[in-house]
């Protein structure tokens, strides 16, 4: 009796215990798969910030060296700027800003602007002129078709030529746009071959608008403008070689010689008729008084069917309305260049980015370069020690990182 009793206490016993056991059992299970879960999430969310982190600098350190770049692109330019002018006078960083101002305003590529600088300071253009040259000819260069650089050609090779100051070089711009425009030419093409006739037209009076009217005159046939410029020089050097026969002809026009025809004349192609009429019309003595066909087929194109087309072409640039600034402002507001505008503010951040951060690299740049002396001062077989060692503690990491990467799989 007693031991039945004690069987059954142990095996109520036994029940409860294993109902508890049971019960305790799954709330840990529960519990041990809520926290692994737990676990899981954390790593994830530590994963994606380490991986969004990494990201995120490797941008920022990218961005950092393509601003040192553009930094370092700019200072090089505006450096070759400076080897034309007196450092202790004009101060070169203020000359980089001016030119990162007129980018801003002006659809014209930052190295573009720099380059051309560099141009109007070589021709001789003053320091007080040539941010003014420097921006005019650019926008002449997006009115016109044609280059910065070319346009800069243009308008310091007519400056220094004929003497361009105050309102005669303010209405070139505006002279060298209507050739373009009443011509069959842009910019690039009326560049080829000016400067080198420039020089030879100044030099027998003629005015830089009377030159341009004619040169455009002459592209109206289809002929390009550096055929014009030659034709036009051909003719001006032939009628200055003072033969007899040329004193003859201008002693019947009351001139001394073709400069005084031409100013008495009212300007070249006023000369070229008075010679051409004084002759007759006749070709051959006008061949022999200019010396070549090239020279006579400029003179007889302008006194006779593009005569019209040049004394509407000067009338306009002496009394007609500016048509630069107007040209200008729609080739601007195009999209292409509200984008390079864009663009060049852009750049102008990463420029001065740059050079906050160009002391820092060239502080990194020093330890680094003192480094290198050192190692470079070492014994041979010191620096064959430390290369072998290199290779060999790359080589050590690597398969242990092999080998953690072997347990992790195995812990997974």
């Amino acid at each position: 009796m007693a031991d039945n009793m004690r069987l059954s206490l142990v095996l109520s016993a036994k029940d409860r215990m294993s109902s508890i056991i049971k019960s305790s059992t799954k709330k840990s299970d529960k519990a041990f798969a809520e926290f692994e879960k737990r676990l899981e999430k954390t790593s994830s969310v530590l994963s994606g910030i380490g991986k969004k982190s990494m990201l995120a600098g490797g941008a920022m350190i990218g961005a950092s060296v393509l601003n040192l770049k553009a930094a370092a692109d700019f200072e090089t330019s505006m450096t070759n700027v400076s080897t034309l002018i007196d450092t202790n006078v004009e101060s070169i960083d203020a000359m980089g800003q001016k030119v990162l101002e007129i980018g801003s305003r002006t659809p014209v590529a930052l190295s573009d602007l720099s380059g051309a600088l560099y141009d109007v300071r070589s021709a001789g253009i003053v320091a007080s002129d040539q941010f003014n040259v420097l921006e005019k000819s650019a926008q002449l260069g997006v009115a016109g078709l044609g280059s910065t650089k070319e346009a800069v050609d243009l308008v310091t090779s007519s400056i220094n030529s004929f003497n361009l100051k105050g309102e005669e070089q303010n209405k070139l711009y505006d002279n060298i746009f209507k050739t373009v425009k009443t011509g069959k030419t842009n910019i690039s093409g009326l560049a080829q071959g000016f400067g080198s006739v420039a020089g030879t037209v100044a030099a027998a009076g003629i005015k830089i608008d009377d030159y341009l009217a004619s040169v455009a005159a002459l592209t109206t046939t289809g002929a390009p403008a550096s055929q014009a410029h030659t034709q036009m020089k051909a003719a001006i050097a032939g009628l200055t070689r003072n033969t007899e026969a040329q004193q003859k002809v201008f002693k019947s026009l009351n001139a001394k010689d073709f400069n005084d025809l031409i100013k008495k004349s009212g300007g070249v192609v006023g000369a070229f008729s008075g010679i051409n009429k004084s002759v007759g019309g006749n070709k051959a003595k006008m061949i022999e008084l200019l010396g070549s066909i090239e020279a006579y087929n400029a003179v007889l194109s302008l006194t006779g069917n593009q005569n019209q087309a040049y004394t509407d072409t000067l009338n306009d640039m002496r009394n007609g309305a500016n048509e630069f600034d107007k040209a200008y402002d729609k080739q601007s507001g195009t999209i292409n260049a509200q984008l390079q505008r864009g663009k060049n503010l852009l750049e102008k951040v990463s420029i001065d980015f740059g050079n906050y951060i160009a002391p820092a690299f060239g502080t990194v740049l020093d330890v680094a370069t003192k480094v290198m002396k050192k190692i470079e001062g070492m014994p041979e077989p010191l620096k064959k020690f430390i290369a072998v060692s290199t290779l060999a503690g790359g080589a050590a990491l690597v398969g242990f990182g092999t080998i953690m990467l072997g347990a992790s799989g195995a812990v997974n």
